[in-house]
């Protein structure tokens, strides 16, 4: 059909690089990962002070808008306050369009981030906050024990909302990732659970107590905030083209994953080679160094050496993308996502699904767009909230955060948009 000759097209008008470079298992001696300390500790991230960056923001940087709402239980069971804010990106001192949507819906019961990409991003994040509560609706019963199902109902629904979203946008070269959070009833008498569907490289994740730690800012000094001392556990596990589940899987349909090297107009394909040093887990980014030259996320990608392209592993793994074999299209970061029609085989929205039983130690549950983990891991995210004087107030300050930090990186001009949504579990 038309979309069908529309991706062809786009195939063979962008068809630029031969089969260039491939590091092939066997020509490449493997090492076992190189027994540095601490390689693989979540550090502690909280050394830099909140606002510290906050004197480099240009006065021209788009204002942040926050929405409060409630998600209730059927019949007033139980109700989760719910606060979402946001911010565009920019070029420079040019704003960018926000291709950053969020979805908090009573019915189902469920919070959301869809993160746009591509010259349509915008249009499929939008289309997806309208969709995706419809369909979810009609095959997620609103006051049962539902984790069971849950599973096959969101992965039906993907496949069901991946054919509207195509039908109704240009999705050739665009899309969004989307992270979604469905708080349902446990089987346990008054037990909730919250189900985490994820689909790209947006996160969930979740805050517990902790009394023997202290949140990050005035909680620092002034004992802990809203959610007591809390710490943290990631809730969903980012999509990312280079980690080895994802590379394999995407190979396996045919897809490459490498990087362009442009210098030598070659593209390097990534395989085991690039693997030395890889352990399961979430990239935690920390905050950049003061001099704007490199961020910590750089500092923390070290370990094994690849032994011919003399970079760390892990580096070349996080800049990773996929792209349709012999073509420099579609260059994604994220390994999964809607849309993106080009690489449907490769990058089709399959979510992972992780049911978390809460209990009296859970405090909120923090959603966002990778325009946060970009520049601030899960733990420092979880105690800026946590050590506010409120949801709101520490939203608000982990997207003013990360707006400074987007400046003093080495992004340079570039800011990505920035959306978090925290929803109160106490």
């Amino acid at each position: 059909g038309t979309r069908a000759m529309e991706v062809r097209f786009a195939l063979a008008a962008l068809a630029l690089l031969p089969l260039c470079v491939s590091f092939q298992a066997g020509v490449l001696p493997l090492r076992q990962p190189l027994p540095l300390a601490g390689e693989h500790v979540a550090p502690r991230v909280a050394t830099t002070p909140l606002g510290t960056y906050m004197q480099n923001v240009p006065s021209l940087v788009a204002a942040r808008l926050t929405f409060e709402s409630v998600i209730e239980g059927v019949g007033g069971s139980k109700s989760f306050p719910a606060v979402t804010v946001t911010r565009p990106g920019a070029y420079g001192f040019a704003a960018k369009t926000n291709q950053d949507a969020f979805i908090v819906s009573s019915a189902p019961m469920m919070g959301a981030i869809m993160d746009g990409h591509g010259a349509n991003g915008h249009n499929v994040s939008a289309f997806l906050k309208e969709v995706l509560p419809r369909r979810l609706e009609s095959v997620i019963p609103a006051n049962a024990a539902i984790e069971r199902n849950l599973t096959v109902a969101i992965k039906k629904v993907a496949v069901e909302a991946q054919a509207d979203v195509c039908e109704a946008i240009d999705c050739t070269l665009s899309g969004s990732t989307c992270v979604m959070a469905f708080l349902v009833a446990g089987e346990a008498e008054g037990g909730w659970n919250a189900v985490v569907a994820n689909i790209g490289d947006s996160r969930a994740v979740l805050a517990l107590a902790d009394p023997d730690r202290h949140p990050l800012g005035e909680a620092a000094t002034n004992g802990a905030g809203w959610a007591g001392g809390v710490t943290w556990e990631d809730a969903s596990m980012d999509h990312k083209p280079g980690d080895p589940p994802e590379r394999l899987r995407i190979q396996a349909a045919g897809g490459w994953v490498g990087l362009v090297d442009a210098a030598q107009q070659r593209m390097i394909l990534l395989d085991e080679s690039a693997d030395d040093g890889y352990a399961p887990g979430n990239h935690q980014a920390k905050a950049p160094s003061l001099d704007g030259l490199e961020t910590a996320a750089t500092e923390e990608l070290t370990g094994p050496i690849h032994p011919m392209l003399n970079a760390p592993c892990s580096q070349l793994r996080k800049a990773a993308r996929i792209y349709v074999p012999q073509t420099v299209v579609p260059g994604l970061s994220v390994a999964r996502a809607f849309g993106d029609q080009v690489s449907e085989l490769y990058t089709f929205p399959s979510p992972d699904v992780v049911v978390h039983p809460l209990t009296d130690l859970h405090r909120f549950l923090l959603i966002a767009s990778d325009g946060v983990w970009e520049v601030m891991s899960s733990e420092e995210a979880v105690e800026v909230v946590g050590g506010a004087s409120s949801p709101r107030q520490g939203a608000e300050r982990v997207v003013d955060e990360c707006t400074a930090r987007w400046t003093a990186s080495r992004y340079g001009n570039y800011r990505d948009d920035i959306t978090i949504l925290v929803i109160s579990l106490l």
